[in-house]
């Protein structure tokens, strides 16, 4: 995952009076002294929180998150576009006018204009922009992409302010939508369609007052202004374009030397684990009284997350930290295990054979985790995880999907920040408890598990030979997914016999394996103690820089 990357997550507050806008609220309930004041593209409220929003942090298996607050109002006020577009498409302001008559669509969010904070909530159209989002063609993604590229590590970085904000493209992609003729959205037409755009936020930054903030016209309320960032330097960002403007072509040059092509039939790696569930609780999604999920959650959320609770108390049960356990606790975890849904069999069979190895029932333990294994078809391996977007168009089918067997496998867990699992009492020394679980980057007390690779590592310790799974026989497979986690990596690395495979999983898992010290000691012994891998990885890494230094010098010729 790119560290720069993140995800917004609105959070609609549905237990609060909606906000009813003055000269736009319709309601025939609602009295005029109870109507907010409409004010370019702001409410006014007072008491507002001033930083309303929750970030978790970036690790290289999950983005960063914002966490945004929002409360619902009652309608929206005019949007401008309906009555005024140019060559937006018909279907698209058909499905506009459906979403702005939606209940609960309108939103504020907790944001003001400078010098207003604390005293404005700002009206969000972050519905109406999903739907023209979702409609974009192939070469207006191509546009869009390219754009927010250049935007942010090309002109701001440059500039060391960062004043210009993904809204802010988004916003520029809109009007280019617009003001363009559906037939001149071609491939070829693309680097002129940046130029236009670029130049028309060249004029917008050289326009800015100074002392002044405000930079264009939001796109769908045009009485509300987009601002640069604070204590942002028009004149700076602005010199910056137009050097960006005049080597345009290195600028895609560069751009189009960081892409790589897709890999067979890629889908979209979605597990909603690693993305939501060490935020559940600070969300009050969570009852608090026995830590399950909140009724107001739909029902795969809930059964998803109760998974997340009974996997986190059987890892706490199985830490060093706990040392004496008693009969009861051996009894709650194994109980917990049985709540555990068929989405996550790994996940609750992986806990059952540790804590049956934890109470010295080896043979126990072998036998669940032969049985698993030999139950389990090649799908439910190789679709874990994935997601088909033919078959996820609907948020019931997209349930159905999460909920099928052995969808999910990786967890997040918090537990205490030195956490390990305990190897002496579950008497398997071989077993590396510094890599399962993984400890998440920039979380301090936040942890990830594997339960397929680990469920490959248990049946390599406990059951050597006796499982012939095309995915326990050879480790190097999930390895070799552009998208491999760390505990992938190290089956490959430790158990792989294909030299060749072998090394181009260290080549492009490098930066992944460059962050993981148990990575690092894993690659070490097989370059060491294996001078075939040592050989043929020096030979690959020169071939490979001598390729890349060639294309480079292609691409700049052309």
């Amino acid at each position: 995952t790119d560290l720069e990357s993140d995800i917004d997550v609105l959070l609609l507050d549905k237990t609060r009076e909606p906000i009813h806008i003055a000269s736009f609220c319709r309601c025939p309930t609602v009295s005029d002294s109870s109507k907010m004041a409409y004010e370019d593209g702001h409410v006014t409220i007072s008491g507002v929180t001033s930083n309303p929003t929750k970030y978790y942090g970036p690790s290289h298996l999950k983005p960063s998150m914002d966490m945004v607050a929002a409360q619902i109002c009652c309608c929206y006020p005019t949007i401008f576009l309906l009555d005024n577009a140019r060559y937006f498409p018909e279907n698209v302001l058909q499905a506009l006018k459906i979403e702005i008559d939606r209940p609960q669509s309108c939103h504020v969010v907790s944001a003001a204009a400078p010098g207003r904070r604390g005293r404005q909530k700002r009206i969000s159209t972050a519905f109406l922009e999903n739907i023209v989002m979702k409609s974009l063609n192939t070469v207006q993604c191509w546009f869009f992409v390219t754009l927010k590229y250049i935007v942010k590590h090309a002109i701001c970085t440059s500039t060391s302010t960062f004043g210009l904000k993904t809204y802010h493209v988004k916003t520029l992609l809109f009007q280019a939508l617009d003001a363009t003729p559906p037939e001149c959205w071609q491939k070829e037409n693309l680097r002129p369609l940046l130029l236009k755009s670029l130049t028309e936020l060249e004029s917008a930054l050289k326009a800015v007052q100074p002392g002044d903030l405000k930079l264009m016209k939001h796109f769908f309320l045009p009485e509300a202004a987009l601002y640069l960032k604070e204590s942002s330097c028009a004149a700076s960002i602005a010199e910056s374009t137009t050097k960006v403007i005049n080597s345009l072509d290195k600028v895609l040059n560069e751009f189009a030397l960081m892409l790589r092509p897709q890999v067979g039939d890629e889908k979209i790696i979605y597990n909603p684990l690693l993305h939501f569930s060490l935020s559940f609780c600070r969300l009050n999604l969570v009852k608090p009284e026995d830590g399950t999920a909140s009724e107001s959650l739909p029902a795969h959320s809930a059964a998803i997350y109760n998974a997340t609770v009974a996997v986190t108390r059987c890892m706490e049960i199985l830490s060093t930290d706990e040392s004496s356990k008693t009969d009861d606790e051996f009894a709650e975890a194994m109980a917990l295990t049985e709540t555990i849904g068929d989405f996550a069999i790994a996940a609750k069979v992986c806990l059952r054979v540790l804590l049956l190895l934890r109470r010295s029932q080896r043979d126990n333990a072998r036998e669940e985790l032969l049985h698993f294994l030999t139950s389990c078809s090649e799908p439910d391996w190789s679709s874990s995880g994935r997601l088909d977007p033919e078959h996820c168009r609907t948020a019931t089918e997209l349930s159905q999907q999460l909920l099928r067997k052995n969808y999910i496998a990786k967890f997040c867990c918090r537990l205490d920040d030195e956490y390990k699992i305990d190897t002496d009492k579950l008497v398997l020394r071989e077993f590396n408890s510094n890599i399962f679980p993984v400890h998440l980057s920039n979380h301090i007390n936040a942890f990830y598990m594997n339960f397929n690779a680990l469920a490959v590592y248990l049946a390599k310790i406990l059951l050597p030979g006796q499982c012939n799974l095309p995915i326990i026989e050879d480790t190097t497979r999930l390895a070799e997914d552009p998208s491999a986690d760390p505990q992938e990596i190290y089956l490959a690395l430790i158990f792989g016999q294909d030299v060749d495979r072998l090394v181009g999983i260290a080549h492009r898992h490098r930066s992944v394996i460059g962050r993981e010290p148990e990575l690092q000691r894993a690659m070490r012994d097989r370059l060491f103690k294996d001078s075939t891998v040592g050989t043929r990885f020096l030979e690959v890494s020169i071939e490979k820089t001598c390729c890349q230094l060639l294309s480079k010098c292609k691409k700049s010729q052309h």
